[in-house]
């Protein structure tokens, strides 16, 4: 629970937030996690948000929010485009593939 507490606070050295801590302070946050979710919980529901807008904007003709445009201020994450996404995924299984190849010998000389 520390440590996501830091990834999404920002919070470089865990190690020392946690010895600056007040003791019981991490168990209040435990508590506090479990009435009011924090962190990738928030996304969950973002996406689903996304989901529910969806139809609605492709009635529109408009371009639907992104499950980012539902999250905190503070869990700010880059946008990248699903586009960009498929064509780091073609070019790293084409790069998979010539390491096979050339591993069992199909490669043509």
């Amino acid at each position: 629970m520390a440590y996501r507490l830091c990834l999404e606070w920002g919070i470089q050295d865990p190690a020392a937030w946690m010895q600056s801590l007040p003791a019981g302070a991490l168990n209040q946050w435990l508590a506090w996690d479990m009435v009011e979710p924090m962190g990738e919980r928030w996304m969950q529901i973002a996406k689903l948000l996304e989901a529910l807008y969806l139809p609605l904007y492709a009635r529109a003709e408009e371009e639907p929010p992104d499950a980012s445009d539902f999250m905190p201020d503070r869990f700010y994450r880059p946008k990248v485009s699903a586009a960009s996404i498929l064509k780091q995924s073609a070019e790293s299984c084409k790069a998979m593939a010539s390491q096979v190849k050339s591993m069992f010998g199909f490669g043509g000389k």
